[in-house]
């Protein structure tokens, strides 16, 4: 559950930031790096650390005044999904 909250938080912070501070360049998302081989996973993940890094350096490397994503959730292959509307990442975790 908490990982639906802070997803959800996500969203709020960038309806919040686009609402009170448009002209701020104030970008807010959340990502899902995949099933990573590490400590937390008790190196159970399939995904090396450098392919969980994906999702993370792709959205902490976007470009100044980004259209998209912005309050998004990024899978682990870049891929934006809106789970409010439905649309589920692709197949394959």
């Amino acid at each position: 559950m908490s990982k639906v909250a802070v997803s959800a938080l996500t969203r709020i912070y960038q309806h919040y930031f686009d609402s009170k501070h448009p002209e701020k360049d104030l970008v807010a998302n959340s990502c899902h790096p995949g099933y990573v081989d590490t400590d937390m996973t008790s190196h159970k993940g399939h995904l090396s650390p450098d392919e969980g890094s994906i999702a993370p350096t792709f959205l902490a490397l976007l470009p100044p005044n980004v259209k998209e994503p912005r309050g998004g959730f990024v899978w682990k292959d870049k891929q934006i999904v809106d789970w409010v509307n439905g649309t589920m990442p692709a197949p394959g975790y």
